[in-house]
């Protein structure tokens, strides 16, 4: 379960030119949900941690919309902490989800987005669909990854 915690071992050419200093500061981070929960939380708080996922954000970059959402995502949250993910925190079977709707990692990441030109027109609603998109990936994403280990 790791929140930015994906080693950066390929080139990062296409993620802008200080995406490497930026991840440094993650690359410690194996987050489960709980610790996923916490970090929202200290988002609220510390401005500086914000303002540094913002930059990390902003230089993932992406050719589109779909895509830049979709990268960011990827390096922001696990597969497994997206798959404990929805949207509005609706219950999936047996399993409470953690609500995303509103969350102060969403926010900062929106903007980080919104500081990249594939994004800076979005909209909530288009930021909403895509992030989203990412999220109801993220189960299927677990479970391919579950059989290919």
């Amino acid at each position: 379960y790791g929140l930015l915690s994906r080693d950066i071992e390929e080139p990062l050419d296409d993620v802008g030119p200080h995406a490497q200093n930026l991840s440094d500061e993650y690359d410690d981070l194996d987050l489960k949900l709980e610790e996923f929960v916490r970090f929202e939380n200290m988002l609220l708080v510390d401005e500086r941690k914000r303002a540094s996922l913002v930059r990390f954000v902003r230089n993932i970059g992406g050719a589109t919309e779909g895509d830049s959402v979709h990268r960011a995502w990827k390096e922001v949250v696990s597969v497994e902490v997206r798959a404990q993910c929805n949207w509005n925190g609706v219950r999936r079977g047996t399993i409470k989800k953690h609500k995303l709707n509103k969350s102060p990692l969403v926010l900062a990441v929106w903007n980080g987005l919104r500081q990249n030109p594939a994004c800076s027109k979005s909209t909530d609603a288009a930021l909403q669909f895509e992030t989203v998109k990412s999220f109801v990936s993220g189960q299927e994403n677990r479970s391919k990854k579950n059989l290919t280990s």
